[in-house]
């Protein structure tokens, strides 16, 4: 590669002062360098702003401060404690025991009045049709609750059969007059009003009926006892009545007769001995 002459005017070449180097045209690698710049040109790099994060989803006061964790918590705990306190006096430890103490009739001189309108009637009757015959009975209970918490009775209703010949006759039936409550852990006396009745339309009640005029010695005065009664009670409990259940009970009981002979005229016993007699016959020997 030569110097550079100074002592040359003008413009030298770059081949004049450097006459072994090839010629370069950079003009024509600039204006090739500008052809490309569409070709490798990319759009601007455009920077989004940050997306939001996604909510939370909280479970009660889960995703909060402490503080309201710790009263979540709190909360939970006295709740779950008060379903386990209420679930354990709640919990049934057994069906209340009902006993049975004695039948009481606050007032048989109805009763008594219809028969001897029956039995003096003329002409005598031949059958007991015509027989209208009710009495007012109280059924004294004792009722045992082996439970934590007291039971409170909307109601109790009760239907009194009488076995003859092998068949239930209903003879009876009562409920509550009102709402009665069973302490916890103790025993609680109450009366259940009951009403025993003739219905001639009954299936069986013509036998029960001359049945029970022989328990209570209308017929035969040695054969004078007590009556043998059956009953079917349906409790509607109200701690659990929303749900449409209601426990029945079932017992046999032993009453006194509810009319007896010896409150009938001297006079006008005999006779009805006699009616009663002839009419039982009649119907036995059909």
């Amino acid at each position: 590669m030569g110097p550079f002459d100074p002592s040359k005017q003008g413009f030298q070449t770059l081949n004049e002062v450097h006459p072994n180097q090839p010629y370069q045209s950079y003009h024509t690698e600039s204006t090739n360098s500008y052809n490309n710049y569409d070709s490798n040109y990319q759009e601007p790099y455009v920077l989004n702003p940050p997306s939001e994060k996604p909510k939370r989803r909280c479970c009660c006061c889960c995703c909060r401060s402490r503080a309201s964790k710790i009263g979540c918590c709190t909360a939970v705990l006295l709740i779950l404690l008060g379903i386990g306190i209420a679930a354990f006096f709640c919990w049934p430890r057994g069906m209340p025991k009902v006993k049975f103490e004695q039948a009481s009739f606050p007032n048989t001189s109805q009763a008594e009045s219809q028969m001897m309108k029956w039995a003096l009637s003329d002409p005598p009757p031949t059958n007991f049709k015509d027989l209208t015959l009710s009495v007012d009975t109280d059924l004294h209970l004792l009722v045992s609750n082996p439970n934590l918490i007291d039971i409170k009775m909307k109601n109790i209703t009760v239907v009194g059969k009488y076995k003859v010949d092998g068949q239930n006759v209903k003879i009876g039936e009562g409920a509550l007059k009102h709402s009665v409550s069973f302490k916890a852990k103790g025993s609680t006396p109450f009366s259940l009003p009951f009403t025993l009745s003739y219905n001639p339309t009954e299936p069986g009640s013509t036998s029960a009926l001359i049945s029970l005029f022989e328990k209570c010695g209308f017929m035969d005065p040695s054969s004078e006892g007590s009556i043998e009664i059956s009953y079917e009670a349906t409790l509607n409990v109200a701690l659990i009545s929303w749900t449409g259940i209601k426990p029945t009970i079932s017992n046999n009981i032993h009453i006194d007769c509810p009319i007896s002979p010896h409150n009938v005229p001297a006079d006008v016993l005999p006779s009805l001995r006699e009616l009663l007699t002839k009419i039982a016959n009649s119907y036995q020997a059909i």
